[in-house]
């Protein structure tokens, strides 16, 4: 098949650039990266006009309309459609015209946040689009913050050209924005065997720039031995530049016994694999007395997007749990509610949440019975429970909240050995069934 422009593709030959005699036709779609094709598989008219067949100058001043990501989009895609990049190894320059796209950029490259364009756009990009960007930028030498927002449909593959970077200051794999909850619902894509390695050589170079990671909740969820391992050698690091406090100027590891940690690693902690002392914007530094106080030199931590801000970068003033004492963004992670019990002013963890009754009363006020089944999101309070549809209930000896359906589950796996106090939770028929296949059991033996 022959290329649009003409000539014919030959394999081994790299894909023609944008030329005023000889231009590669590119579709508006293409533009933004979400096609591996330059354009339309049939066969173009001659009379059709493209957007490349425009003047340098004026695709340039497009282009200063739009976010640095759909910015580098557009000049990938300019240059060739996106397969090829990869048959070539990536080793092939901007176009001229997709050079002076991103020369365009305000921040030079320094900055690279997908959370800049729209979530669903960012929800189609591959790793093959995001390599690209990378290749494109020269991201290992100027590239000093990254942050995947959105970019749910990638493995992190195509974050190979920012091994060894001795310039990236940040790096958030978190796949969500500032003030978002971090859990995401069903679980990313990407993989700690390819990306951990990439933030590992990064650690490891020689006079590296790096200050924060933030790390996606199903990795701190998992807590692998690969991801232990990554979060201790990036302790050390900071450990070995005895960074300051930004208010006091003390040194902040001269404040702590040696076991203390630059993350969270307590057991059993939500929290666990969160950097500490670190504000997620500036990346300035605070040693724990400054901690979420009321005063502009303070840094607070939100427990509902799982991040530190310092108070001169939050952009309002955060509320505080009367239960649980957990600090929440004000008017971005949601406010707290009054109790109509109590009237203390609590979280959404601690607020009532039956999935049965409407009441707004907190857990002191109205205990809840949460199912501890595997995977199983039942919950009600102790007044709606009815032994049908309301069926979460503890067990005495045991001590374990689940629903009739999960304790069924489990005490058949092991009738003989399961809590007499569970079983006796259950119906009598399910005692009955058990005792029937027993005995056929025992009648086989023999």
């Amino acid at each position: 098949m022959e290329h649009q422009s003409g000539t014919p593709h030959r394999r081994n030959s790299p894909p023609p650039t944008s030329t005023r005699s000889k231009r590669k036709r590119v579709t508006t779609f293409d533009c933004f990266a979400f096609s591996s094709h330059s354009s339309s598989k049939t066969e173009a008219h001659d009379d059709a006009f493209y957007i490349n067949d425009l003047p340098n100058e004026n695709i340039v001043h497009i282009a200063t309309f739009l976010p640095d990501p759909s910015r580098a989009l557009f000049a990938l895609a300019i240059t060739a459609p996106t397969s090829s990049w990869r048959t070539f190894s990536w080793k092939r320059p901007p176009s001229s015209v997709g050079s002076l796209i991103l020369s365009s950029s305000p921040n030079k490259w320094e900055i690279l946040d997908f959370g800049d364009i729209e979530a669903l756009l960012t929800g189609k990009l591959t790793d093959d689009h995001v390599r690209g960007i990378l290749e494109c930028i020269n991201a290992k030498d100027t590239l000093q913050t990254l942050k995947l927002t959105g970019c749910i449909h990638i493995t992190g593959i195509g974050l190979h050209p920012l091994r060894g970077s001795d310039v990236l200051k940040q790096i958030d794999v978190s796949m969500v924005g500032q003030h978002e909850h971090p859990v995401i619902e069903p679980d990313p894509k990407l993989s700690e065997a390819v990306v951990l390695p990439v933030v590992g050589s990064i650690i490891d170079t020689c006079d590296n720039s790096l200050k924060h990671i933030q790390l996606p909740e199903m990795w701190r969820r998992r807590r692998s031995g690969r991801l232990v391992r990554l979060l201790e050698r990036f302790h050390q690091l900071m450990i070995s530049r005895r960074p300051c406090c930004s208010t006091c100027n003390a040194a902040i590891a001269d404040m702590y016994e040696e076991d203390h940690t630059w993350y969270d690693n307590r057991e059993g902690s939500i929290w666990y694999g969160l950097q500490r002392h670190t504000c997620c914007k500036c990346m300035k530094f605070f040693h724990d007395y400054h901690e979420n106080r009321d005063d502009d030199e303070s840094i607070i931590f939100c427990s509902s997007c799982h991040r530190w801000y310092c108070a001169s970068c939050i952009s309002e003033r955060y509320d505080t749990c009367d239960l649980c004492g957990d600090s929440v963004c004000q008017g971005s992670c949601g406010t707290l509610t009054e109790c109509d019990g109590c009237e203390n002013s609590v979280c959404q963890f601690c607020m009532h949440s039956c999935q049965f009754c409407e009441d707004s009363l907190c857990h002191d006020c109205k205990p809840l019975l949460k199912c501890e089944g595997n995977g199983c999101k039942k919950r009600h309070c102790e007044e709606c429970f009815d032994g049908k549809d309301c069926n979460v209930s503890m067990c005495e000896l045991c001590e374990q909240e689940l629903c009739i359906e999960c304790r069924r589950r489990r005490c058949r796996r092991n009738w003989e050995n399961a809590c007499v106090g569970c079983q006796g939770k259950l119906p009598l028929s399910d005692s009955k069934v058990f005792t029937r296949s027993r005995k056929r059991e025992l009648h086989k033996e023999k």
